[in-house]
This record gives structure tokens, sequence and C-alpha cells, in this order.
């Protein structure tokens, strides 16, 4: 591939020492017979500070060769209306890029609507059939002997199912540890284990992308469980991957012991 040399031009007058546009009176100021033009903080700084000669020619600053000419009105009132101009200009294009920006992560969240993400601390459980009131349930599965026994709990959240016999209660239950190592130690333990005559099925829990922020739009629930940022995309599945995996996954077998109600050991 050829190389991408090109030629450009700058925009605005820059000081090649310090890289800050010129002003008016640096753009008249030429301390050195040879052409080389600094502006005037540059100048003194070599002067008073380094070695006092010019960076091109290393021909020592003379007072009596610099070239200085007074700035007119005219030249201030021209100098301002461009400055303005500039600053208009460059607002322009940086609003334009922003709205760039916007529609082209706009059309890209629009392929993340369905997708799953794997979050490595959520645990999603089900199988579980409670022995205790529901208001004492989330209070009980914090406990050591549950699920606290593998680390600390951020938040747990139940969703009330039914059996594909319509009978009985079935409970998914999510539990999002502080840790992803403490959810693998969860599900090693309590995948496969026994509660009464149902199994326990435990694995990492998915969520899905916030709607709001799908939309590019600032999300106004606080309790918004759903994703606010592009999570990896080793760890994201669309539905019909999730169906393939976990069917997979089912038909394995476990190695668990039985533990006594719930999957306390015992």
């Amino acid at each position: 591939m050829a190389p991408q040399d090109t030629f450009f031009e700058e925009e605005d007058d820059t000081c090649p020492l310090c890289i800050e546009e010129f002003d008016l009176s640096d753009r008249n100021f030429r301390p050195c017979p040879c052409g080389y033009q600094v502006c005037q903080f540059c100048f003194n700084n070599i002067r008073n500070n380094m070695n006092g000669l010019c960076p091109a020619c290393r021909r020592p600053y003379d007072e009596k060769t610099i070239q200085w000419k007074m700035v007119t009105a005219e030249e201030v009132a021209e100098y301002k209306a461009n400055v303005q101009k500039n600053r208009k200009k460059r607002a322009e294009v940086q609003g334009q890029k922003e709205t760039q920006k916007r529609d082209t992560e706009k059309e890209s969240r629009k392929n993340l609507v369905g997708i799953r993400v794997v979050q490595k601390n959520l645990v999603y459980v089900t199988g579980l059939t409670p022995t205790v009131r529901e208001d004492e349930l989330l209070k009980t599965l914090r406990q050591p002997q549950f699920f606290g026994q593998y680390g600390n709990i951020q938040k747990i959240s139940i969703s009330n199912r039914k059996t594909s016999d319509g009978q009985h209660q079935s409970l998914g239950i999510y539990v999002t540890f502080e840790k992803k190592e403490d959810a693998a130690r969860c599900i090693q333990a309590v995948n496969g284990s026994q509660n009464g005559d149902r199994v326990l099925k435990a694995q990492l829990g998915t969520t899905k992308y916030c709607s709001a922020w799908l939309r590019h739009e600032q999300c106004t629930n606080r309790q918004c469980m759903f994703l606010h940022e592009l999570g990896d995309e080793e760890d994201s599945y669309t539905r019909q991957d999730l169906s393939s995996l976990n069917s997979i996954n089912s038909q394995r077998p476990t190695s668990n012991p039985a533990y006594g109600p719930f999957f306390q050991q015992g």
C-alpha cells in the first residue's frame, strides 16, 4: 500500500514553539532577519531564560533588527471579526460531528434490541419451592445458610412462576453478588442440588439493554435493572443462542449432593 502522504494548510497561524495561535500583535512581529516567526511570549522566554538565539538560524536576537509594526484600529476590528467567525465555524463543525456521532450510535444500538448480556456476578436459580412466608423470603435467602454463604449480596429479585401443570408455584430467583467469583461458587454448589422433590438449576443470569438507552435517551428510572452501557461482545447472545446453550447445559449430568430445604447442607 502506498504511503498516505499529504499536504495540509493550517487554518490559523500558530507559534511553532508553544503551538498557540498568534494574536494580532504577534502576526506583525518579526524578531529575526531570517524570517523565523515566534510569538512575543516565546521570544521573551528565549531572551530572558534561555540562550537568546533564534531557534532557526541560531543568530543572537538583536533589538536593532526586530521588525514590529503598530496595529491600526481597522486591523484590530478585522482581527476580532475573523476570530468570531472562526469560533462560530468551529462550533458548527463540532456540532455536526456530535450529531453524526449520536446518529451513528443510535443506528448501531438498534442491533442490540433483543440481545441478552451475561452478567458474571448475577445468578439465576429455578426449581425453588419456598417453605417460608413471602414477606420473610427475601430476608431468609440472604442468610448465611442460604445464598449469603457464598459472598456479599448486592440485590435479590424474585419472580413468581407456575409449573407446567399450573398447580405448584415455582420461583425464579436473581441473586446479584458483589464479586463474580462468589457467583461462580454459588452456581457450582447449587446447580443440581435437591430441594424436596425438585432439582435446583443455577446458572449465570442475563439482562437486556435499557430501552431508553437504546433510543439514546436518558433513563429516568432509578431502579432500572437493565444495561446502560455496552456489554462485552463475547458475553452477548441472541435469544436463539441462549435457547440452544441452555438446552445443552440442561442435559449435562450434575454430581452435586442432595441438599435439604432450599440448599442448606445437612
